[in-house]
């Protein structure tokens, strides 16, 4: 049986209070009308009754007295004078003759009598007639308002459950916002990780000598790493997207240099499709105008990406007009176009208007409903005109306010951070249980003159520090055996220097609850992975610098910048040597007999993702996508035959590429 809803059962229950009332209302004005009706009936009758009464008690007088002529005449004068006396028969005992008088005086007397009889019995009829009235009034009185009592009842009941269900449904979705939270953490954390080495590294390699080609290309990737962080970002934090917290920057935009740069970091991509790249700006278009540079730059590549992604043959061009006062941005292809009935479906999030395309170009789904959010947040608009078959044009209207010209961008991070003088050698414990960071960050501060003392956990973090022998400890969070967090806190409970030593938390956990987490366990700062050289430099030099000086007011939070792109085994073999470049690679490339013998899925998910890592920075995509592939179904908890195949099967010509990787390393 279907349940009406409670908003029907409250809208039921609003119409028969008001029919309740209303009938009320009817049912006790009948009554006080027939109660005014019986009372004016009822003090006629009592009048009635009382007159007829004192006639009986006259004619009493006069049966008693029939044989005095002056007495009976008295008597009968008394009975003449009451209201409504008969005047015939009052005659009549006047004028009759002295023997019948008697007799007349007792037929007048039964007349009188029945008739007060017919009064007292027209007022006890009268009166059943009323108590009958009022009866039948009070009881439906008593029956409508029993009626509204129950259906109360019924409706506080139904809203009850209503209350009960949006209650575990809060409970539902505070659970699924936790469990959101958690996913969140986990996904930063194995995102983050890797990408540090990788923006490192480039970084590393913008600090050293390159000639202009080489300068140029490190550019881009500078560029693309930037938009990659800032995606990142946006995704992993939804909360954020959801809320549409997304702040804006309001600087002098180079819109020719900015089309440039789209047009830069898409022609790799298009060269190897074949396919032209065009690019016209109107001549009356100003060069300088307001706006955020980094999110003109995250549409516009987000939009031009996707038509390289969806044209096969032909061309994508980009074009900066003037429209009446405001500032258009179009992309154009020669692609696949988009049908008429899918167009409303572009903007959604998570969004793909064919499924099997999604497979043959990836992509989450993500990219245009952030471009809508990103564009309307500058109070423009977006839009798309689209023939299927033949192509599509993607348009940006934003408001268009002229700018005066920027000043020179300074140079690089990587840059400054080479020229910079080291503050004095600090002894320095890195724990990590990734031995590329654990490279990475002792290169970087090696370079900046410090000494640096390597633990792969937080037990051997935390035997290292007992010494007290270290300046600062940079401290990973997800560790085996020990976590950050506790080692943390361990080191804290130390006794005398060693528990005093500064820590900072380099991690790839960066959400809000993790940070304070290691806050509350004792660490002085938390740098995020994956970190600018720059900001890791200047924050390790003020943090000993402060704890010199007793003052932690000195410490102050470095700019955050994106992560860059990953480098080829030519550049980390110049940067890290290539004995370090070939020992990386035979480790990397060795026994993947655990692809098919593991059984342990916690063990199985452990190797797969190191070798997401290891194949991710030797430039091996594909082995790093198969073990991934294979780390998210064993999440899933899916079946990993599929994956384990497709693992081997990249391994083994990762295997036979490996001879051809070492010959070109050891040429460098």
């Amino acid at each position: 049986m279907r349940r009406r809803p409670t908003g029907g059962l409250r809208v039921d229950g609003l119409r028969l209070i008001i029919v309740s009332v209303s009938a009320v209302g009817l049912f006790t004005t009948y009554s006080a009308l027939e109660i005014y009706r019986f009372g004016d009936l009822s003090a006629s009758l009592r009048t009635q009754i009382a007159e007829s009464a004192q006639r009986a008690d006259a004619l009493a007088r006069a049966g008693t007295v029939v044989s005095d002529k002056v007495a009976f005449a008295e008597a009968v004068a008394a009975v003449a004078a009451t209201e409504g006396a008969d005047a015939e028969a009052v005659e009549r005992l006047r004028s009759g003759a002295a023997e019948d008088r008697a007799l007349r005086v007792a037929e007048l007397a039964a007349t009188e009598a029945a008739r007060r009889d017919g009064l007292v019995t027209l007022w006890g009829e009268a009166s059943a007639d009323l108590s009958h009235s009022l009866s039948v009034s009070l009881a439906s009185i008593v029956v409508l308002l029993f009626t509204v009592v129950l259906r109360s009842l019924a409706y506080l009941s139904a809203r009850d459950r209503t209350e009960a269900q949006l209650r575990r449904a809060r409970a539902d979705a505070e659970a699924a916002n936790a469990a959101k939270s958690d996913f969140l953490a986990t996904m930063s954390h194995e995102i983050r990780t890797p990408l540090t080495a990788i923006k490192g590294y480039a970084e590393l390699l913008g600090s050293g000598p390159l000639d202009v080609r080489q300068r140029d290309e490190l550019g881009k990737l500078r560029d693309a790493g930037e938009v990659l962080g800032v995606l990142i970002d946006d995704i992993l934090d939804l909360a954020k997207i959801e809320a549409g917290r997304i702040d804006l920057h309001r600087d002098a935009v180079d819109l020719r240099a900015l089309a440039e740069r789209v047009i830069a970091l898409v022609r790799p991509t298009a060269a190897a499709k074949g396919l032209a790249l065009g690019c016209s700006i109107s001549p009356d278009v100003p060069r300088f105008v307001q706006g955020d540079t980094g999110r003109l730059l995250q549409v516009l590549l987000n939009l031009t990406n996707n038509a390289v992604k969806f044209t096969g043959k032909g061309g994508v061009s980009l074009s900066v007009t003037r429209d009446e006062g405001r500032l258009s941005l179009a992309v154009s292809d020669t692609g696949i176009g988009i049908a008429p009935a899918d167009v409303p479906r572009l903007f959604k999030r998570f969004s793909q208007i064919d499924s099997s395309l999604t497979r043959a170009h990836a992509g989450s789904g993500l990219g245009l409903a952030i471009s809508r959010g990103l564009v309307e947040r500058m109070g423009g608009e977006i839009g798309v005109e689209s023939t299927y078959g033949e192509g599509s044009r993607f348009t940006v209207i934003l408001p268009l306010v002229e700018a005066a010209e920027a000043a020179d961008d300074p140079a690089p991070a990587g840059v400054r951070g080479a020229a910079r003088p080291a503050r004095g050698a600090a002894r320095v414990l890195v724990v990590e249980d990734s031995v590329q960071n654990q490279d990475l960050i002792g290169a970087v501060l090696e370079r900046a003159g410090h000494r640096c003392t390597r633990a792969m956990d937080g037990i051997e973090g935390l035997e290292a520090a007992r010494s007290g022998a270290y300046d600062l400890v940079i401290m990973d969070m997800q560790m085996p055996r020990m976590d950050g967090i506790a080692a943390t806190a361990a080191i804290r409970a130390l006794s005398g220097a060693a528990g005093k030593v500064p820590v900072l938390a380099l991690s790839a956990n960066a959400l809000p609850d993790q940070v304070a987490a290691m806050a509350r366990a004792g660490a002085g700062r938390h740098l995020a992975k994956p970190f600018a050289l720059d900001d890791l430099t200047a924050t390790v030099e003020a943090m000993v610098a402060a704890a010199d000086a007793t003052d932690a007011a000195a410490l102050s939070p470095p700019t955050a910048t994106g992560p860059s792109a990953e480098g080829a085994l030519a550049e980390l073999a110049a940067l890290l040597g290539g004995d370090w470049v070939q020992a990386r690679l035979r480790a990397a490339l060795r026994d993947f007999d655990w692809v098919a013998d593991e059984t342990e899925p916690s063990a199985l998910r452990i190797k797969a993702h190191r070798l997401v890592s290891d194949a991710g920075q030797l430039g091996l995509p594909a082995l790093a996508e198969a073990a991934l592939a294979l780390e998210e179904a064993i999440d899933a908890g899916a079946d990993l035959t599929q994956a384990r195949t497709l693992l081997a099967r990249e391994a083994a010509n990762a295997e036979a590429l490996l001879p051809a990787l070492l010959a070109r390393v050891s040429k460098v």
